[in-house]
């Protein structure tokens, strides 16, 4: 896809603090990181910034950041920023004026910022776009169909006795071959139907004399059939029934969210087919083939940052169950500041605040989930509104704490000068 064009765009902003003219962009660092690169490296790129930003920007001979935690919040987005749906920010990119498309980014600091831009610019014929658009639908189907599995049919393999060695030679031998790899692809333009085959769509014949089943093979297929079945059903049954009762219930809670959180992640390892569990006795081998595809579907689904959001609107619940709201709205109309500020200095203050900045922890990242895998769905204008209201009283809060503190530390001019001239 580079050879036809498709580059990405760091983008990245530092903004300095001037006195009496507020926060400005300072052009000197935020040139000095912004550039076009890659896909690929593009990609990496952005990843070193928000996994380590103090090292990456060391490389650029810049400053590092002052608030570490930021650029870990945006990691998981960061990593994920191409999963499962090229075709889509592809098409947005050239469909675009400026054949830019924003594919995500976040904060590294309290005022530096960084996203990455898909580039087509260079994707400038129609025979380039058409091979781009197949390219990307390959890329997705590989993604979403077969990525979750391969490692394990690798384990397996290896687990038969192949080498890593084998497994290159294996490769290199069927690489090209169609048939083996699903797919026929020499410059290819198509933007309908499936790309790669499934391998159930290979005709196998066989022999009549190997098509009866012993007793052995009869009596683990009725397993199969069976308890083991039935085990795998009910754990996926469970979660499922559990998502739709508090959806019905409107039950949001902790306790109701995290519980949805602790089953799915017992879900993904129930599957895992690394593992063996008790009603796999008997069809071990069997299990592992059945489950694999199952884990891949199921990892690819909640592995774009989905149970983070729900394990972070779970610590919302906790964090709003126990404030006692009531008693800081009934100081609203206080005009007394030692009333004031004994109530802004309270346990329960702190814990609104919390749960506050919580909440917009929540919003910050669902609206980058919502960018990337909802196409950017239209949210509630009561929902715009009381993100207003949060932010709001997160600045005022934080205005009231600066100025309480300025009250209870004030300037001591005497010393100062001691200290200064001493």
């Amino acid at each position: 896809m580079e050879a036809l064009g498709v580059k990405t765009y760091l983008k990245y902003r530092d903004y300095d603090y001037h006195l009496f003219q507020g926060y400005k962009i300072d052009w000197g660092d935020s040139n000095a990181v912004s550039r076009e690169w890659g896909l690929k490296s593009g990609l990496n790129e952005i990843r070193a910034f928000f996994l380590n930003p103090d090292s990456q920007f060391d490389s650029y001979d810049l400053s590092g950041v002052s608030n570490d935690s930021l650029s870990r919040r945006y990691l998981a987005n960061i990593e994920n920023l191409l999963k499962g749906d090229l075709s889509t920010l592809i098409n947005k990119s050239i469909q675009s004026a400026s054949k830019d498309y924003n594919l995500g980014g976040g904060k590294l600091d309290d005022d530096e910022y960084m996203w990455l831009h898909l580039r087509t610019k260079d994707v400038n014929t129609a025979a380039k776009r058409a091979e781009v658009r197949t390219l990307a639908r390959l890329y997705d189907e590989a993604v979403n169909n077969y990525i979750g599995s391969a490692a394990i049919y690798k384990s397996l393999l290896l687990d038969r006795g192949l080498t890593g060695a084998q497994l290159n030679q294996l490769f290199n031998i069927y690489k090209n071959n169609d048939m083996v790899r699903g797919f026929t692809y020499a410059g290819t333009r198509n933007t309908t139907g499936t790309l790669i085959s499934s391998v159930s769509a290979a005709t196998i014949e066989v022999a009549a004399e190997y098509t009866k089943l012993s007793s052995s093979t009869l009596s683990r297929v009725g397993r199969l059939q069976g308890s083991f079945i039935t085990a795998y059903q009910d754990k996926i049954a469970s979660l499922v029934d559990q998502v739709s009762n508090a959806l019905s219930n409107r039950d949001f809670s902790h306790a109701s969210l995290s519980g949805i959180k602790s089953q799915a992640d017992a879900l993904v390892e129930f599957l895992d087919p690394r593992m063996t569990e008790a009603v796999d006795a008997g069809v071990e081998t069997e299990a592992k083939l059945i489950k694999a595809p199952v884990f891949g579907a199921l990892v690819t689904a909640v592995g774009n940052g989905l149970l983070g959001l729900i394990d972070d609107a779970a610590a919302l619940s906790d964090r709003i169950a126990v404030v006692a709201f009531g008693v800081i709205a009934d100081k609203k109309t206080s005009d007394s500041y030692a009333d004031l500020e004994a109530s802004f200095n309270t346990l329960n203050y702190g814990k609104a605040r919390d749960a506050y900045n919580q909440a917009l922890k929540v919003v910050d990242d669902f609206t980058l989930f919502n960018a990337r895998y909802l196409g950017n769905a239209e949210r509630p204008a009561v929902l715009d509104m009381a993100v207003l209201d949060i932010k709001r009283f997160v600045r005022d809060a934080g205005r009231f704490d600066a100025f309480v503190e300025t009250l209870a530390n004030p300037f001591d001019f005497d010393a100062f000068r001691t200290a200064f001239l001493g």
